[in-house]
């Protein structure tokens, strides 16, 4: 559990509940006070490490920690599940190309599972793709766990950035609607039961486009997170949508 003791320098021991696992164990975990290795469950979030314990004895972490610059060339496992066909890394930087004449929204979706509320999730759009295409969407997006019958999607489309909340299959729009401006960096933020969408400016500030009360407030403390992007309509032509910087700097 801990390695380096005090006044004992590079022997190992178990460490006391809640104690900073040295060195990191994955998941999160903090020492528990029995084991002598990293666990792989918590009981309360004294067992987690700058986060709480969720359901199943997960460690969920707020939606912030979760970043990646993209910068290995690759996705790695311990933080993306599943990534789509359609998802490649190029040019250190995320790219998702659509499919002509399907519905398909190709997408990574997050190993682990965040917590948004008093917390938030930013995100750079390097190419929003084809916005002449109807139905073209580029998203990041938040869904609860398990069920994901809800969900919390910032998309770029037909010109415009938005917040859409999904209600089991309802797809009421919750902010907007902002001109894209472009290559830019977005944020959806969550404080004290509000969310708000925001766009970084030029100058390096936060500017906030437009706010609603968090729906469904205490949901949103267990999601999971994609990156996508597809059509809703078939579309004659592909289009490739490029992100970058999730959380980072």
């Amino acid at each position: 559990d801990f390695c380096d003791l005090p006044a004992q320098p590079g022997q190992c021991g178990t460490g006391p509940l809640g104690r900073k696992p040295s060195p990191s164990c994955a998941g999160g975990y903090a020492c528990n006070g029995v084991s002598a290795g990293c666990v792989a469950t918590c009981t309360s979030d004294a067992g987690c490490v700058g986060a709480r314990c969720g359901a199943g004895g997960v460690c969920i972490a707020k939606v912030e920690t979760l970043t990646d610059d993209f910068n290995t060339g690759g996705f790695d496992a311990s933080t993306w599940s599943s990534v789509h066909t359609s998802c490649s890394n190029v040019n250190q930087q995320l790219r998702i190309t659509t499919t002509p004449a399907t519905t398909i929204y190709a997408s990574i979706d997050s190993a682990r599972r965040y917590d948004f509320l008093d917390s938030e999730i930013r995100i750079q759009i390097v190419d929003a793709g084809n916005q002449s295409l109807t139905s073209m969407q580029a998203y990041t997006q938040m869904c609860t766990y398990p069920t994901s019958n809800r969900c919390l999607t910032l998309i770029l489309g037909n010109q415009n950035a938005l917040v859409q909340l999904t209600d089991n299959g309802m797809y009421p729009l919750l902010i907007g609607y902002f001109p894209l401006t472009g290559r830019g960096t977005y944020r959806m933020r969550e404080d004290g039961g509000t969310t708000y969408l925001e766009n970084l400016s030029d100058a390096g500030t936060w500017l906030t486009l437009g706010s609603a009360t968090t729906p469904f407030r205490n949901d949103w403390q267990d999601v999971r997170v994609s990156l996508g992007a597809g059509t809703y309509m078939p579309e004659t032509t592909a289009s490739t949508v490029i992100w970058d910087n999730l959380n980072s700097p």
